[in-house]
This record gives structure tokens, C-alpha cells and sequence, in this order.
């Protein structure tokens, strides 16, 4: 008895039912059925994995020992709610995963404690309306993840509390409308996923609040046509762009005005163009995929570097100058 008293004093802390690696300073509880979030985890724990279990809710001060915790995995667990100061005292926590719960709301007071928050995963979760006050108290936010809720239309302001942000990932959801000034005062955002929604035209007004957005993608938006200047806002940033999937029958010929040697990659597959604008401009152009493209035109491509270029399943020309191409083309 007095050995296994004497061994037991240089055991780490670990709640029954858990795994503690004190070597890799991770814990976890993932799938142990837990009603509730357990306490006892070793002081030094940086990686807290309890996803898949049945919380159902986030209680004050879960957390409060939990300060070295830089992860935390609280995926598929079932949460409603998360209460004021649920995660308070986690001062070094940098990524919190709340991925397939039953979130719809979140309280601002809830994210209190963790200044240093910079990756928030909120996808696949039961949001109909974007939880704009939700992020004063975590200024550092840098990614968000919003994908495959419900959230129908994004209102002005909405990243006013969010002003370092730089992804904001909106795929799947069912937003019809963003507001002229939705993404004002992010001003750093870069890579904006827009793709699968309900969007019928492109946001050009509400783009015009990202200055140096990189990365845009509206793949799978029931957009049409694309008029006259559409990503004029962001001419001078913009280097990835996804236009694919979208029923797409008619690009302007000065839908991609502005746009030019900054664009590395253009992504126009799978919709229904038969004509393309000029793209003589695009000059650093390295990727374009037109496949699957009823496209009956001739085109040229004089300047580009390009390293890849899909054109199968069209019924298009292409006249190329230069070599070295990695094309694949019909």
C-alpha cells in the first residue's frame, strides 16, 4: 500500500475515463459519452481534445485551471449554449474548435478570458443569422469558420468587431445578400469562401470594404452573368479567383476590368460560356481551367506563363506562343 501511495504522488493528473500524455502535453476524452466536461487535467496541457461526447452545453469557468491550453477540440458534442466566461481563464488558447454542435446563437461574454484566440471553427452549426457581436472580446481573431450553417444574408458591419480578420470562410451556407457595408472594417481580409450559396449576382458593392482580398471564391452560386467592372474593388489584390459551377452564361467583355498581371489563377469551369472576354491583360495568369464549357472561340494567350490550362469537353481554339506550357486542352 505505501509503494502505490508513494507511486501514485508522481502520476500525473487525469480525469477517470481520459488519456493524459504528459510527454506531448495533449489530453484527451474523445468519445468517453461524458455529460460532463471533466476537471483534474494536468496544469501543463496544451492540446484538450473532447470532441464526441454529450456536453449539451459550455458552463462558466469549464476551463478556469486549463491556462498553457493552446487547442481545444470540442467538436460533436452537442452544444447549445455556451454561458458567460465559459472558456475564461484559457489566456494562451489559440485554436477552439466548436465544429457539429447545435450552436445558433453566441453570447459575446461567452468567449471572454481568451485575448489571444485566433482560429474559431463554428461550421456545421445552426446559425440563421451571422453572430456579429459575438467577437468583441477575442480582437485578435484571425480565421473564421462559418461553413454549412444557414445563415441567409449578411448584414452591414458585420465584421466591425472582427477588424484583423483575415479568412472568412462562408461555404454552404444559404446567403442571398450581403449588405454594401458587411465586410467594412476587416480591412485585412484576405481569402473570402463565398462558394455554394445563393448569391445571383456578384457582391461588387460589399467587395469594395476588402482592399487586398487575394482569394475569392463564388463557385456554386446561382450567378448568371457577370456585368461590367464586377471586381473592380479589388483589381490590385486579387490573384485566385473561382467563378466555376454557377450555371454561368455570359461574362461582360469588361467583367474582369481592372484585373490583370496580379492574377495567378482563374477558375471558369463547368458553366455554360460560349464567348470569353479578353484576357490579354492577364499576364502572370499561371492556372485557368475552362473545361466543361460549350465555348466556340478562338483564343489567344500571347503574354502568360501559364503552367496549367484545361479546356476538355468545349469546342474551343487555342493559338499558343510559347512554350514550356504544362496544358491539357481538346
Amino acid at each position: 500500500v505505501g509503494l502505490n501511495l508513494l507511486f501514485s504522488m508522481f502520476l500525473p493528473n487525469c480525469p477517470e475515463s481520459c488519456d493524459c500524455k504528459t510527454e506531448l502535453q495533449h489530453s484527451t476524452c474523445e468519445g468517453k459519452n461524458l455529460r460532463k466536461i471533466p476537471k483534474g487535467f494536468p496544469e501543463d496541457t496544451k492540446l484538450l481534445d473532447l470532441r464526441r461526447n454529450d456536453f449539451f452545453y459550455v458552463p462558466k469557468n469549464a476551463f478556469s485551471t486549463m491556462r498553457n491550453v493552446v487547442s481545444l477540440h470540442l467538436q460533436k458534442c452537442q452544444i447549445s449554449e455556451l454561458e458567460p466566461s465559459a472558456f475564461n481563464g484559457m489566456k494562451k488558447l489559440v485554436y477552439l474548435y466548436l465544429s457539429e454542435n447545435e450552436l445558433s446563437t453566441i453570447n459575446p461574454t461567452a468567449l471572454q478570458g481568451i485575448p489571444q484566440l485566433t482560429y474559431l471553427y463554428l461550421d456545421r452549426n445552426k446559425f440563421s443569422v451571422f453572430p456579429m457581436g459575438a467577437f468583441k472580446l477575442v480582437p485578435n481573431l484571425f480565421s473564421l469558420h462559418l461553413q454549412y450553417n444557414s445563415i441567409a444574408h449578411l448584414p452591414d458591419n458585420s465584421l466591425e468587431q472582427a477588424k484583423k480578420l483575415r479568412c472568412l470562410y462562408l461555404t454552404g451556407n444559404h446567403l442571398s445578400f450581403m449588405a454594401p457595408n458587411s465586410l467594412a472594417a476587416a480591412d485585412d481580409l484576405e481569402k473570402l469562401f463565398l462558394d455554394d450559396n445563393q448569391l445571383n449576382e456578384v457582391p461588387t458593392q460589399a467587395l469594395g470594404s476588402s482592399p487586398i482580398l487575394d482569394e475569392l471564391r463564388l463557385s456554386g452560386n446561382p450567378i448568371r452573368w457577370v456585368g461590367t467592372g464586377a471586381f473592380l474593388p479589388m483589381a490590385n489584390s486579387l490573384r485566385h479567383l473561382y467563378l466555376n459551377r454557377m450555371g454561368l452564361e455570359k461574362l461582360s467583355s469588361s467583367a474582369f476590368s481592372g484585373l490583370g498581371r496580379g492574377i495567378k489563377s482563374l477558375y471558369l469551369e463547368n458553366n455554360q460560356l460560349e464567348n470569353l472576354p479578353s484576357l490579354t491583360n492577364f499576364t502572370g495568369l499561371e492556372i485557368i481551367n475552362l473545361a466543361d464549357n460549350p465555348l466556340h472561340c478562338d483564343w489567344t494567350l500571347d503574354t502568360c506563363s501559364l503552367e496549367s490550362c484545361f479546356t476538355n469537353h468545349n469546342k474551343m481554339g487555342w493559338d499558343r506562343h510559347s512554350e514550356g506550357r504544362n496544358d491539357k486542352h481538346s
